[in-house]
């Protein structure tokens, strides 16, 4: 039998980079395609070479074991919540694994089991992604001036700079009163917000029910949420957030 390697690596890249990309949208994250990318060319790579003679010991568990973490780590970055999307990517292999194999084998009890173990997993990942939410205190230090807010944490959150693809917390009018010193009138004109704001630009965002328009944004020097610290890209609406928070970040905070 003839085995083509690029063949054999092009299937894996892409077979890697569904369930990268699956598990990504099954726990309530929005990692763009760039992200994942390096992740599904290693698991590419990976899987080629392991069809080259004299390099058959890689498809052993312990090295099966040792690329799934890197690809984890190139995809999902080494933080407390890619933990979640790290373990349901390793599971839906081992799943999807336990099809290929019982798909090779006479009855269909063993692909039937497989096909139930991958639902499972999916439906976990969907519940462990809708409506988590959590306060937490948060500290912000910009241009020497530090302030204490509450971030409420929810995966709901999804705004990203269209530039560089991280994603953008949102901070609300008492939050950029406090931090920058700007009233809720400079905030309903967000163009000249931009042109009166140090370091500041335009962030497209679109909410549902709404049309969307755009937010002034500044890159906050740094931002320290539970035991994340770190500069961060934080756009500023006109409006109040909520009665007991005054900035709201995404997922990857949990």
């Amino acid at each position: 039998m003839t085995v083509y390697l690029d063949l054999a690596g092009l299937l894996n890249f892409l077979v890697d980079y569904l369930l990268l990309l699956g598990a990504d949208r099954i726990t309530g994250s929005t990692a763009g395609w760039k992200q994942l990318l390096p992740g599904a060319v290693l698991g590419g790579i990976y899987g080629a070479v392991c069809l080259i003679p004299g390099f058959s010991f890689l498809s052993g568990v312990f090295w099966k074991t040792v690329v799934l973490f890197l690809i984890c780590i190139l995809a999902f970055g080494f933080h407390r919540s890619a933990i979640r999307r790290s373990v349901l990517f390793c599971l839906l292999s081992f799943a999807l694994g336990g099809v290929a194999v019982s798909a090779g084998k006479p009855g269909c009890s063993g692909l039937l089991l497989s096909v139930g173990g991958i639902l499972l997993l999916c439906r976990m990942g969907f519940r462990m992604g809708d409506g988590v939410q959590r306060r937490i205190p948060c500290r912000l230090t910009h241009r020497g001036k530090t302030v204490q807010a509450i971030a409420l944490v929810d995966t709901g959150n999804t705004l990203r700079d269209p530039i560089s693809g991280q994603q953008v917390l949102v901070g609300d009018r008492n939050l950029a009163r406090r931090l920058l010193g700007i009233g809720v009138d400079l905030l309903l004109d967000p163009v000249t917000a931009v042109s009166c704001i140090p370091g500041s630009r335009l962030i497209p965002y679109h909410v549902i029910g709404k049309s969307g328009g755009m937010l002034p944004a500044v890159r906050i020097d740094e931002i320290t949420i539970g035991h994340h610290t770190c500069s961060a890209l934080v756009a500023f609406s006109s409006d109040r957030l909520g009665e007991d928070f005054s900035l709201l970040a995404g997922g990857e905070w949990l």
